[in-house]
C-alpha cells in the first residue's frame, strides 16, 4: 500500500511543518478589494449599486478614524450618457462623446489654493497641451454626507470633458497632462482617461453613494466596477489618498516602498511628495504603460515579478 499523505507528513524524515493557515473570517488588517465585469460587455447601471453594497458589507476590511471609514472608491467606465447632455449644453455636437478623442478628467482642488486661478491656470494648462475642453461640472457632491474630519479637508471636485489633439497617442498625452496638472498646480488628479472615472470619498461606501449623485443617476452606466475600502497602516487617511487611482487598487502595504521609490527615480517615474506606497506603486505603473510602451501585464511583471521557484525543505 502506497503511503499516505499525511503518513509522509508526520514522517520522523520529514520533518512537520504546518500549512499556512486559511483566512480568519475576523481577519481585519487590510483594505477590501471588490471587481466585477458584466459579461455580455453591455452597460448597465446595476454594477455601480451592486458594488456599493458589496463594498458596504466589507466594511470590517476598512480603517476608521473617530468613526469615519478611511475611504473608499470605485473606478468605472465614463458615464458618457451624462457627458452627452452636457456637451450639448455646452452648444457641442453630444456624439463627440463617442469619439475615440474623448476624455474626461476628475480633480480635486484644495479650498486653501484661489479655486478660481487654480481653474483659470488648468485650463491654459490643458489648451497648451491641445486639450479641447467641451464641458465642466463643479462641485456636484452633497457635503453633508460627509463626517467632521472629511469636511475639514473636503476639496473641489471639478470634472472637464473634451477632446485630446491626437487620438493615437491619447493616452500618453493624457498621462503627462495629469503629471502637469499636480506638478504646476499642486492639484490631485484622480482619473484623466478617454475609458475610465474615478470617484472617491473619505467615508464609507454609504457616504460614497450619497456624497456623489453621478453614482445615483439611471444614466450612470458601466460595463466594469472596481471598488476599494481602505485600511491606512502608514499615511494618514485623505480624500487624495483614498483608492482606487488610475489603474490599480492595492491590497497591502509594501515593505520594501523605500527601494521601489528609489527605482522608480532612477526610471525618472514623476512621484509626488507625501503620496502613499499605493499611489507610487500606481504612478510607477502609469509610467511605464504611459511612457515605455509596456502592457499591463508587462509593467506588473516588472514590477511584482512573479516566483518562479519555492524551495522546499
Amino acid at each position: 500500500m502506497n503511503e499516505s499523505s499525511e503518513q509522509r507528513r508526520f514522517s520522523p524524515e520529514r520533518p512537520y511543518r504546518p500549512l499556512v493557515p486559511p483566512p480568519s473570517v475576523e481577519d481585519k488588517d487590510a483594505c477590501a478589494i471588490y471587481a466585477s465585469v458584466r459579461k455580455d460587455a453591455t452597460p448597465s447601471h446595476e454594477p455601480i449599486a451592486m458594488a456599493l453594497a458589496s463594498l458596504q458589507t466589507m466594511l470590517h476590511r476598512a480603517g476608521n478614524v473617530d468613526g469615519e471609514g478611511d475611504g473608499c472608491g470605485l473606478l468605472l467606465d465614463i458615464p458618457r450618457k451624462i457627458w452627452a447632455e452636457e456637451v450639448r449644453s455646452g452648444g457641442h455636437d453630444p456624439s463627440l462623446t463617442l469619439d475615440d478623442a474623448f476624455a474626461v478628467a476628475h480633480l480635486f482642488i484644495e479650498r486653501k489654493h484661489d479655486p478660481a486661478k487654480v481653474q483659470h491656470d488648468a485650463r491654459e494648462l490643458l489648451a497648451e497641451g491641445g486639450f479641447r475642453i467641451l464641458a465642466e461640472r463643479e462641485g456636484l457632491v452633497s457635503s453633508p454626507a460627509l463626517g467632521p474630519t472629511a469636511r475639514e479637508e473636503e476639496p473641489i471636485f471639478w470634472q472637464i470633458a473634451g477632446l485630446v489633439p491626437d487620438a493615437e497617442r491619447r493616452d500618453p498625452i493624457l498621462f503627462e497632462l495629469l503629471i502637469e496638472l499636480e506638478r504646476r498646480l499642486g492639484v490631485h488628479v484622480p482619473s484623466f482617461s478617454a475609458t475610465t472615472c474615478v470617484y472617491k470619498v473619505m467615508g464609507t461606501p454609504n457616504v460614497l453613494a450619497s456624497y456623489y449623485p453621478d453614482l445615483r443617476d439611471p444614466r450612470f452606466e458601466t460595463v466594469g466596477c472596481f471598488g476599494h475600502n481602505r485600511y491606512s497602516t502608514n499615511t494618514w487617511p485623505s480624500f487624495k489618498r483614498v483608492q482606487p487611482f488610475s489603474a490599480l487598487g492595492h491590497n497591502g502595504e509594501i515593505n520594501t516602498i523605500e527601494q521601489l521609490r528609489q527605482e522608480a527615480k532612477m526610471l525618472a517615474v514623476p512621484i509626488t511628495p507625501g503620496s502613499s506606497d499605493s499611489q507610487d506603486l500606481n504612478r510607477t505603473i502609469d509610467t511605464l504603460v504611459s511612457r515605455e510602451n509596456l502592457s499591463l501585464a508587462e509593467a506588473m511583471e516588472m514590477i511584482v515579478p512573479p516566483i518562479i521557484r519555492v524551495a522546499m525543505r
